[in-house]
């Protein structure tokens, strides 16, 4: 009799275990992935990479840390927000990586290690919530690790790890919350998905899961919950529309159409022209560039096309879902007599995956008609994950037709992301440690630290402009002192407003012709960057 309960509590908190075990996840994927590279973590040199919102994220952060906010602006052709000074990124994003780095010091690592545990905490507390078993950690632990883009994206300045932790999180209570509902949980859940909105609007489109709680209610609780529902995710984008508003600078460009105003301004035919002439030319696109990453040419096909399959597998389980009592061997059968799962108030329905797959469709389908294919690639990459786990965690379908679906997304993530990846855009940016590139940057960095001063108030004397070489040699954005903004400027902007620009100082290519007109209007040269790279001041 008192061996008993105490085997039942061995099994009951054998969860934790696992749990644990789930965590390491991220610092054996970052290990593996360095591996791979040749590379130690002290060899990741983020100036070598060929992303430039890494540099924006970084310089961003490192003014939040150093001076509460950076003191000069950031933007593009010499934008600003209304309040502020940060460029495009929303300054949520930004703080939670500046608290981290504002209590353990900020230096080019500091991201990379923020990354890690946000997302080993972020599993650490899923697997609690939960209470996950050894083979679903198992199986989700393999697909995780075989999906290369979380180790790239944790070892680099994106903010991507960090909607993703978001995301599993959101998934551990939502799941802890099927089982039983608590207002607390109800709270939580809003919380974070309302976070998630602020940063990045398309992923309203989880409210799908609140929403499927509240009419797990009954009676007047349902109405309730779901008018709650609506009303949070309203509000949740009104509050990004603000803050995007206020406190973010403009893309250079157009990125995002106005489709409501113009159809007051040009009618309704023409909007509905436009949408279908955007939807159909990078429609084509997207075909394009994922026919060429079967040929191991482009990556960013790579994205789609595992998006696209792990999205469909999501719908299939909700299909099979629905039919699997009516055949034999395809749903989960029950342990005390055999018989097929039913599907009760403690089990998510499979009408759940469908709302996901609408609710992703809709994000594929905003990114080709109100962004672009090169870019858009990126906003994919959280639903991909959340795929995952709905995979792993589903509990109506047999593991034998379960396995042969999670193979293949596997075997997707490993021929498009290790044997046929673009290797410029995967390999990590990595530079020995003791190379003459970082002591040359360095070098540069302290003689440029020791011209540029920041005032006292935050002002466009604060603030450099960089127009890039053709290169995409990113080492100008990080020459730049912590605490001074950033203005990316195309050379067609430059030229033409020569004699009103704003920012006190430039740095711009040796070899680029606007030198030699900016020192003749009275520009003086600072500071040669070598042969690349000079700065102006005026």
């Amino acid at each position: 009799m008192t061996n008993k309960p105490n085997t039942y509590n061995k099994s009951k908190y054998i969860f934790i275990l696992f749990s644990v075990l789930l965590a390491t996840m991220p610092i054996l994927a970052c290990m593996a992935t360095l591996l791979y590279n040749n590379a130690s973590f002290a060899d990741i040199w983020p100036i070598s990479s060929t992303w430039n919102d890494e540099a924006f994220y970084y310089k961003q952060t490192q003014g939040i840390v150093d001076y509460g906010i950076p003191q000069g602006y950031f933007g593009y052709n010499e934008s600003r927000a209304q309040q502020l000074t940060f460029g495009a990124w929303a300054p949520v994003i930004l703080y939670p990586c500046a608290v981290f780095g504002k209590i353990f010091g900020f230096g080019f690592n500091a991201p990379y290690i923020f990354n890690i545990i946000f997302l080993s905490a972020a599993l650490l507390v899923f697997g609690l919530l939960s209470h996950i078993k050894l083979k679903e950690a198992s199986i989700l632990y393999i697909l995780l690790f075989a999906f290369f883009p979380i180790s790239r994206f944790t070892l680099s300045y994106m903010p991507e790890i960090m909607m993703i932790g978001l995301v599993i999180l959101l998934y551990g209570l939502f799941l802890s919350s099927v089982k039983k509902l608590l207002p607390i949980k109800d709270i939580l859940i809003y919380l974070i998905l309302t976070y998630l909105v602020i940063m990045r609007p398309y992923l309203a489109t989880l409210f799908v899961f609140p929403l499927y709680l509240a009419f797990k209610r009954t009676g007047k609780k349902k109405l309730f919950y779901a008018v709650a529902c609506v009303l949070i995710a309203l509000i949740s984008l009104v509050l990004y529309s603000k803050i995007n508003d206020k406190f973010t600078a403009p893309y250079i460009g157009d990125v995002y159409i106005d489709y409501f105003s113009k159809v007051f301004t040009h009618g309704p035919r023409t909007v509905f022209n436009e949408v279908v002439q955007s939807l159909d030319s990078n429609m084509r696109l997207m075909l394009f560039r994922i026919g060429k990453a079967f040929n191991g040419l482009d990556s960013v096909g790579g994205y789609y096309l595992c998006f696209i399959i792990s999205s469909l597998l999501v719908a299939t389980l909700g299909i099979l879902g629905f039919i699997g009592k009516a055949f034999k061997g395809i749903a989960s059968k029950n342990k005390k007599n055999n018989s097929p799962v039913t599907y009760d108030s403690k089990a998510v329905s499979p009408l759940l995956y469908l709302l996901v797959f609408v609710a992703q469709l809709s994000v594929l389908l905003a990114v080709l008609i109100l962004y672009n294919v090169a870019d858009g690639y990126r906003h994919l990459v959280v639903f991909i994950v959340l795929d995952i786990f709905i995979m792993c965690m589903d509990k109506h379908i047999s593991a034998y037709v379960k396995l042969p679906l999670q193979a293949v997304c596997a075997a997707a993530f490993i021929l498009f992301f290790l044997v046929k990846a673009d290797i410029p855009d995967y390999k990590l940016p990595v530079i020995k440690n003791s190379s003459p590139e970082r002591e040359q940057f360095y070098s540069h960095a302290k003689e440029i630290n020791e011209i540029l001063s920041l005032t006292d108030e935050i002002s466009w004397d604060n603030t450099v402009d960089v127009l890039p070489s053709s290169s995409e040699n990113l080492e100008c954005y990080y020459l730049v002192p912590s605490g001074f903004g950033i203005n990316l400027c195309e050379e067609s902007y430059l030229e033409s407003n020569i004699n009103n620009l704003k920012s006190k100082y430039i740095i711009l290519p040796a070899d680029n012709t606007l030198c030699s007109k900016l020192i003749d209007i009275g520009y003086t040269k600072e500071y040669a960057a070598g042969s690349d790279y000079i700065l102006l001041s005026h």
